[in-house]
């Protein structure tokens, strides 16, 4: 009988940990899609773009002929994730998707 139980709390505790793992993935993933509806890609610097819901225009320094930030056109067609590299950001520029903005640098928040 507790060889049972044990089972059973083991069971209960694996399932309450798996539903609030899928939870937390898909607050998430919820998070990051309003992001990109509203969003701005922004230059870390070294080819690295990271998604940001909103900015500040003084948070651009002048050290790179890389725009500053681009703001987001067609959230539909950007994939989330965590950051972006520059030739998929050339590639959103291409396509429409992203459209830069006037100052070039890196952004420091």
């Amino acid at each position: 009988m507790t060889l049972i139980k044990k089972t059973t709390k083991t069971l209960v505790l694996g399932v309450a940990l798996l539903g609030l793992a899928i939870g937390a993935s898909s607050w998430a993933s919820a998070r990051t899609e309003a992001q990109l509806a509203t969003g701005h890609l922004v230059n870390k610097g070294s080819g690295q773009f990271e998604l940001r819901s909103s900015i500040n225009p003084m948070d651009c320094q002048a050290t790179e002929p890389t725009p500053c930030t681009y703001q987001i056109l067609s959230p539909d067609n950007i994939p989330a994730q965590d950051s972006y590299t520059a030739s998929e950001l050339e590639a959103f520029e291409t396509n429409g998707w992203i459209e830069p903005s006037n100052t070039n640098g890196v952004y420091q928040n």
